[in-house]
């Protein structure tokens, strides 16, 4: 029921945001619980005197919306019916123009209370000050809401500006109101709580989030904690790539949650921190793995990827290189040593197959970097092609910034045994003009892992040294059992590309719209042709970079008629007629939520 709500919200939502939102509605006999869910959406609303077709089956509020916005008029009865069996009711507020919120209610019996109990249950965050700082209003008032229902007071800052000036007001609504005036800097308060500068209330807790419209959190975290009384104020970074973060960085904070965060994991971290004689530290995530920066090239002909994944080894501190075809790959590493190779397997002019092959067989002419496939597909035919090729491991897509920093990391032993790198692995992140440089020769050194020079010949088929788990349902492509059932907007993926900055997310969407607008077109005249090759390519060009950008059932369609066109064949006009549909779902779902970033930013 809340997919399908919420789904709806999405879909007729250009511009705000979707709440939802659950909570009591009163008791049933026999100790029964009634819950109230409600979805609220800024969205195109619904006229009144089509309120009563809402919940017919097979029916719209308007048949125009039909082919604007797809949709088979079921979802709304079949959610009616659901919540009549539950016990409950569904409902509907609406305002042409203003949004909609959609209420139902479900019966909920008594919950079993966990075995056993923490010590840190006992301690009491009644009174308790935090402040909050994220830019996006829901966010805030979903943290402070949590914060509320502990008994805490909290206070929501939507930039580091915002943090500062709240930090160090005289007047700040953190103080409590019978605060001394003038009390030093450092002082303690009647209530136990420190003064900091020119009286301001100190926080027991900060909560940030990792990027802001005027900087990020680390950059507001150093800030406070050069304020007075600020010294042993546990600071909270909330991210979604907290994997990517320095040592030093990771060092100036408390803990570090991965978004989104769930209520109880944040309560273990706020109770933990706040306790007495809790530790210092609470991290419900692992740190990076400390290692070498890595000189990297990337041979990738999709730009958008290219952009992602030169964003993704930059924040991870790596050197990196682009090229846009295998054979430029191998040309790069005669010319220079690489650590590693980011090795698309589809590409134009030579393919990253045949290109590792190739460097393979260039034997100990040159380094031989450790290769990593980037791939879509992850079946065990492709593992064992990758392996036959010389690839130590692979990568499904889109890629994920804590995969890419977990198999980076098997190369770190590689790096640290070499010292030859043009410019060293720690120049600028704009490397010179490449030259020729000597065939590096390393030092010998005790045994180990150390990566031997392969034929150029296909040897026996084996598995990857190095194999990147993915889901089961990811082995025959996104969405290849049937790709309208994936989420219009992977949210997860969408966050972690607005985790890489507001600059690469914007010159990456702007190109995949670009990209979507032209689409069609070349699509339908591949298929007019009956061109199979030329529709798989199509489809393929798009599918990774859609995948990229999160538009899950957009990707899983293009994977379907990539496989349409490698077996020969071209779609029929419904399933190009459901593809288009997708298309379309998906660009404006991208656009609203990129528009609803941009009027906070």
């Amino acid at each position: 029921m809340l997919l399908n709500l919420v789904g709806n919200a999405v879909k007729f939502t250009a511009d705000g945001s979707v709440v939802v939102e659950v909570r009591p509605a009163g008791t049933r006999p026999g100790g029964r619980t009634l819950v109230e869910f409600a979805v609220s959406d800024t969205g195109i609303g619904i006229p009144a005197d089509r309120m009563s077709r809402l919940f017919r089956p097979f029916s719209q509020v308007d048949a125009s919306t039909t082919r604007v916005y797809g949709g088979s008029g079921l979802g709304l009865a079949i959610s009616r019916a659901i919540v009549t069996m539950m016990g409950g009711d569904i409902a509907v507020r609406s305002e042409p123009g203003r949004g909609s919120t959609f209420t139902f209610t479900v019966e909920f019996g008594p919950a079993q209370a966990p075995r056993g109990s923490s010590a840190l249950s006992t301690v009491s965050l009644a009174g308790r000050r935090a402040l909050l700082v994220d830019d996006h209003p829901d966010n805030l008032r979903i943290l402070q809401g949590q914060l509320t229902r502990w008994g805490m007071l909290g206070l929501p800052a939507a930039s580091g500006r915002q943090a500062l000036a709240v930090a160090t007001a005289p007047a700040s609504p953190l103080a409590p109101p019978d605060a001394p005036d003038g009390a030093a800097d450092g002082a303690a308060r009647p209530d136990g709580s420190a003064v900091g500068s020119a009286g301001a209330a100190v926080p027991d807790i900060a909560l940030l989030d990792m990027y802001l419209p005027d900087g990020d959190g680390v950059a507001l975290a150093r800030e406070l904690r050069r304020l007075p009384g600020w010294d042993g104020v546990p600071l909270v970074l909330l991210t979604s790539l907290s994997a990517s973060m320095s040592a030093d960085d990771r060092a100036v904070f408390a803990a570090v949650l991965t978004k989104p965060v769930r209520s109880g994991d944040l309560h273990k971290v706020v109770m933990g921190l706040l306790s007495d004689g809790g530790p210092a530290r609470v991290d419900l995530v692992p740190p990076a793995a400390a290692g070498p920066s890595l000189y990297v090239l990337m041979a990738e002909d999709n730009k958008i990827n290219q952009s992602v994944g030169q964003a993704m080894l930059r924040l991870a501190g790596h050197r990196v290189d682009i090229v846009g075809d295998g054979r430029a790959a191998v040309d790069a590493v005669r010319r220079t040593a690489y650590d590693a190779v980011l090795m698309d397997v589809h590409m134009p002019v030579m393919d990253g197959l045949d290109a590792t092959r190739a460097i393979r067989g260039l034997d100990g002419a040159v380094h031989q970097p450790f290769v990593i496939a980037l791939t879509a597909s992850v079946t065990a035919e492709d593992q064992r092609a990758c392996a036959a090729a010389g690839m130590d491991a692979y990568l499904s897509k889109p890629v994920r910034a804590e995969d890419l920093r977990a198999t980076l990391a098997q190369v770190v032993p590689l790096a640290g045994r070499r010292t030859d790198l043009p410019g060293g692995p720690a120049a600028a992140a704009e490397p010179p003009a490449p030259q020729e440089p000597p065939v590096p020769q390393e030092p010998p050194g005790p045994p180990g892992p150390e990566r031997q020079p392969l034929p150029a010949t296909e040897p026996a088929a084996t598995e990857p040294a190095v194999v990147q788990s993915v889901p089961a349902s990811a082995v025959a492509g996104p969405g290849a059992s049937a790709g309208g059932t994936a989420p219009v907007l992977d949210l997860e993926q969408w966050a972690d590309l607005g985790e890489l900055g507001p600059e690469v997310r914007d010159v990456v969407v702007d190109q995949w719209l670009a990209d979507c607008a032209g689409f069609p077109e070349t699509f339908r005249a591949a298929v007019d042709l009956a061109d199979a090759d030329a529709v798989a390519f199509r489809a393929h060009r798009l599918k990774g970079s859609s995948s990229t950008v999160g538009a899950a059932r957009l990707s899983g369609l293009l994977n379907l008629a990539e496989l349409a066109g490698k077996a020969g064949s071209v779609p029929a006009p419904a399933e190009i007629a459901v593809l288009l549909a997708a298309l379309d779902e998906a660009t404006a779902a991208v656009t609203a939520h990129r528009t609803a970033v941009d009027v906070l930013d």
